[in-house]
């Protein structure tokens, strides 16, 4: 009996010595299993950061026109329809003018009646056979009719309606045929080759936006252009609480259409002091970005706030200060609490 209970504790001991030798090959084996990862390293940078304004908008011709009849008549021609590129003083449209040429001859014949009466009067009243008071009549006869000549003159000059403006028809409202009257709209012509950019700038940029700072405009097209500000409003929207910036753009070849929407950066004359980081060092999660700070050979994760890209460098609004260490390599395969080693 003695002799089987000596038997069991030897086999119980030799079980006990082989599960703890098991289990301290496995710690070694896991030990083995973590893997180092090895990391280039940088410290956020302070730094003097030129503002940047951003800012939606849209563009609008800079020159415009509503071109209406100066006379009453019926349409003969129009010359120019929607889409038409036309030059300053180039016909649009004809009124009949047969009306206005006989006024004209009429007025023309009356003016040469009174300057002959006036040569008659004048020659009498160096005779003393005409009073001065006759002489004044026939001056003014002279110079109403003179001026009647030149109105209808004029008249049949606009006959043919011409464009005041450089530009493309956007709008033709009148067709050939129809009886038109004086002020009666017919064309609408935009200037397209400057363009000016009208924008909404937040009130607490009002001390820094001026007339000529740079301007870069990006259009839903990926048409980029740049100009500058040429005139700002004096007054803040007290609604939107932002105030009116117009940009002055030359659109080169007609590639940019008014009404199209565009994103403006707006370069004052102001810097501000900022904490930047190598684009190299973010990372992104669903869409939002962070880097890992190192601390006691560890990659910690750490969310941040982006405010600007300048360049291959990242202004930080919040997140990092600048004794901060963070990784500025493999931040795509780093997680959070990762054992790491700082490459020499």
């Amino acid at each position: 009996m003695r002799g089987k209970v000596i038997g069991a504790l030897v086999i119980g001991l030799i079980l006990l010595s082989a599960c703890s030798k098991g289990k301290t090959q496995m710690v070694a084996n896991k030990g083995k299993g973590v893997e180092i990862l090895t990391v280039s390293v940088e410290k956020p940078k302070k730094e003097d950061i030129e503002l940047v304004i951003d800012a939606t908008g849209t563009f609008y011709s800079f020159e415009e026109a509503t071109v209406s009849f100066e006379v009453d008549g019926k349409i003969l021609e129009i010359s120019k329809d929607l889409g038409d590129y036309v030059k300053k003083g180039e016909i649009l449209a004809r009124i009949s003018p047969e009306e206005y040429v006989l006024k004209k001859e009429q007025s023309e014949a009356d003016l040469k009646n009174a300057e002959s009466e006036l040569k008659r009067i004048s020659e009498l009243y160096e005779k003393k056979f005409a009073t001065e008071q006759q002489l004044d009549i026939a001056k003014r006869n002279v110079n109403v009719a003179k001026a009647q000549f030149d109105l209808m003159l004029k008249k049949l000059k606009d006959c043919d309606l011409r464009s005041p403006i450089s530009g493309f028809i956007s709008k033709r409202i009148v067709n050939a045929g129809e009886y038109a009257r004086t002020g009666s709209q017919a064309f609408y012509i935009v200037n397209t080759a400057i363009l000016k950019f009208r924008l909404e700038v937040s009130e607490k940029y009002s001390g820094y936006v001026k007339v000529k700072d740079r301007v870069t405009i990006r259009t839903e097209s990926a048409q980029e252009v740049e100009g500058i500000v040429y005139r700002i409003s004096p007054s803040v929207n007290l609604e939107s609480r932002a105030f009116i910036v117009e940009v002055k753009v030359e659109n080169k070849n007609g590639l940019i259409k008014p009404g199209s929407f565009g994103l403006a950066k707006i370069f004052v004359s102001h810097k501000y002091p900022a904490l930047t980081i190598s684009e190299n060092s973010v990372s992104y999660f669903s869409g939002t970005p962070r880097v890992f700070k190192i601390q006691d050979s560890k990659a910690i994760e750490q969310i941040i706030k982006i405010k600007e890209r300048v360049g291959r460098r990242l202004v930080v609004e919040s997140g990092l200060s600048e004794d901060d260490l963070i990784a500025n390599s493999l931040v795509d395969t780093l997680t959070n609490n990762q054992i790491v080693k700082i490459k020499e």
